[in-house]
């Protein structure tokens, strides 16, 4: 008879986990690199002076400022606080991709719960996306443009929420399973 290989936890594994480590690594890697990059550049020339150069560039752009939600003037006029906290979860996420590729059960679990919440913020968003939306404004010409873009963020959005719940809701429940989860030391 032939010997069968017994694979002890941790060791070896299925292509899925490898795969799923390598994009993680490589996804992360370079939202690490860009973000430091933006961070950077944000040191330099702070948020606040890009909106005035970008306002003398497109005149209409003062009109269109008044018009934009408060979610939406907030992260503009804070863009260098996001990417900071950007490049940080990406460089803390990287070096977890790497305890993954290592079969790290903390990681693992750490991936589940970063989909998951994932999926939670992208539904309460859809639910409180009027935040997102442009006002309408008394112009008739514009009203017109801000609502048909405001059709056109609801279709955005609401696809974009189901394929994060369809593909993170997939992905989470691959890594809680029980065969993924033996895979993993603890």
């Amino acid at each position: 008879m032939g010997s069968q290989k017994v694979e002890s936890p941790g060791h070896g594994g299925s292509k899925f986990v490898t795969n799923l480590s390598w994009v993680l690594v490589g996804f992360f890697g370079y939202s690490t690199v860009t973000s430091l990059l933006q961070s950077i550049m944000f040191f330099f020339k702070p948020p606040p002076e890009l909106l005035k150069e970008f306002s003398v560039i497109f005149p209409n752009m003062s009109l269109i400022m008044e018009y934009l939600p408060p979610a939406w003037k907030y992260s503009l006029e804070n863009l260098h606080l996001f990417t900071a906290i950007s490049f940080l979860l990406s460089l803390i996420t990287l070096i977890v991709s790497f305890a993954f590729l290592k079969r790290r059960n903390w990681a693992r679990i750490y991936f589940a719960t970063f989909l998951l919440v994932t999926i939670a913020i992208g539904v309460v968003g859809f639910f409180f996306r009027h935040l997102f939306l442009f006002k309408i404004p008394t112009d008739p010409d514009l009203s017109i443009l801000i609502e048909s873009i405001n059709r056109m963020l609801n279709l955005s959005f609401a696809a974009l929420v189901i394929i994060i719940v369809i593909s993170h809701g997939w992905l989470a429940y691959k890594l809680l399973s029980k065969k993924v989860k033996g895979e993993f030391l603890f």
